[in-house]
């Protein structure tokens, strides 16, 4: 450090100058103190590698030294003395430090250099009177330097926000129009999103928030989203906001949909907490990359019948209601039914119908066995057994009267098809 030409004279500045010189001297001292206290205080500084402790060092030196430098000229530290920080903070955002670590630390590192001051000033044998007038420069840099540290934060963290909010849409638009986003998205967002051709996919969207929220519940539903990837079912999350609604694609295995359904479900209930809104929320079928945009507008219609603070779930609807929600949209069969569903039935019907005309024949008797069976010219037994095996075939139970309407509107679904 460059000690300045001290304007005035006095016994008082002449004492603080004493104080101010020997703690200069112990420079090393200080900043090993403050180090050794912070990294035992704050776990993301005490893990954080060779190359965070390494760089903490150096702005606890550049710190000690813009307070050495202010004080000893007599005023308040500025612009120029304060230009490391925007620095340090740009550097720590990279790292991945959040903000109340920062700050914590640099609190730390103040506490150390107060506690220096005072030992120096009793050790020099310095009065109470000259040792309590460093207060007011300590003050008056704690708070510029504090100012300083949470302006640049939140300066640095709203531009980095702004550049991640813009690949987000970016990918969400090429996903959407059946295709993986740019090769210099994928490298940006490759920690938060796998991207491959062959992933499964469930597009999520929210609404029913005012436009001033939208914001705020996107980057919750980031945050919250971040905190789970790659560590259970879910890959990966893109989300932006997309004309009056918030929309999210999460990556995922195939055997995994109903964790992940689950999982999302929570996610979003963060998401809205945090940003304290309550958002109607829908989730469209899982989808691959070319069926992204059927997932979307799936999504869509979900989150219209969805009340506030609800997330409905196009795959836990039951199936006459589903169908009803996605002909509006011209969905097609494969996505209206259940995928074990429909392929059980197109089986069955190339195959000679056999079940099918047994859940036709046994709904037209009034679910009636004795009378399905005389239709179809074999034994009640035989009607009985085949309904039985329907059930763990396909999922759905014709003997219940809610299953055999899902049953006959998929097999009619299907015929009109063909």
């Amino acid at each position: 450090m460059s000690i300045g030409v001290a304007e005035g004279e006095g016994e008082t500045i002449e004492l603080q100058r004493r104080v101010l010189r020997v703690v200069q001297e112990s420079r090393s001292e200080v900043v090993d103190s403050a180090l050794r206290q912070i990294e035992q205080a704050i776990p993301t500084y005490e893990s954080g590698g060779e190359e965070l402790h390494q760089s903490l060092v150096r702005h606890l030196e550049l710190n000690l030294d813009a307070f050495l430098a202010s004080a000893w000229e007599g005023r308040t530290a500025s612009g120029p003395d304060l230009g490391f920080i925007s620095q340090m903070v740009a550097l720590r955002v990279e790292q991945g430090v959040p903000m109340a670590d920062v700050l914590h630390a640099f609190r730390v590192g103040l506490q150390v250099l107060w506690n220096a001051l005072l030992e120096q000033a009793e050790a020099q044998g310095v009065g109470s009177d000259a040792a309590l007038s460093l207060v007011m420069p300590a003050m008056r840099f704690i708070d510029a330097a504090s100012s300083e540290v949470t302006e640049s934060y939140i300066r640095i963290e709203h531009r980095l926000q702004a550049g991640s909010d813009r690949l987000h849409e970016r990918a969400i638009e090429a996903m959407l129009g059946g295709r993986l986003p740019e090769d210099d998205v994928q490298l940006k967002l490759g920690q938060e999103f796998a991207f491959e051709p062959d992933s499964w996919h469930l597009v999520a969207t929210l609404g029913s928030v005012l436009d001033t929220k939208q914001p705020e519940l996107r980057a919750a539903l980031v945050t919250a989203a971040r905190a789970v990837a790659g560590q259970g079912p879910i890959r990966g999350c893109v989300v932006t906001n997309r004309l009056d609604e918030t929309v999210a694609i999460f990556a995922f295995e195939e055997s995994s949909a109903t964790a992940v359904v689950d999982l999302v479900r929570v996610l979003i209930g963060r998401a809205a907490e945090r940003a304290r809104c309550e958002p109607s929320a829908g989730l469209g079928l899982p989808a691959r990359l070319t069926e992204l945009r059927d997932g979307y507008e799936e999504a869509r219609l979900a989150v219209q019948g969805a009340s506030p603070g609800e997330v409905l779930v196009v795959a836990e609807m039951r199936l006459r209601d589903r169908v009803a929600l996605l002909a509006g949209s011209g969905g097609t069969v494969d996505r209206m039914l259940p995928t074990e569903l429909r392929e059980w039935l197109e089986a069955d019907i190339e195959s000679g119908s056999t079940m099918v005309d047994t859940i036709e024949a046994y709904a037209a008797a009034d679910m009636s066995a004795r009378s399905a069976a005389t239709t179809l010219y074999v034994h009640p037994n035989t009607v009985l057994y085949r309904l039985g095996q329907v059930a763990g075939l396909c999922g759905f139970d014709p003997r219940r009267a809610d299953d055999l309407a899902d049953l006959l509107f998929a097999i009619s679904l299907l015929k009109r098809r063909q």
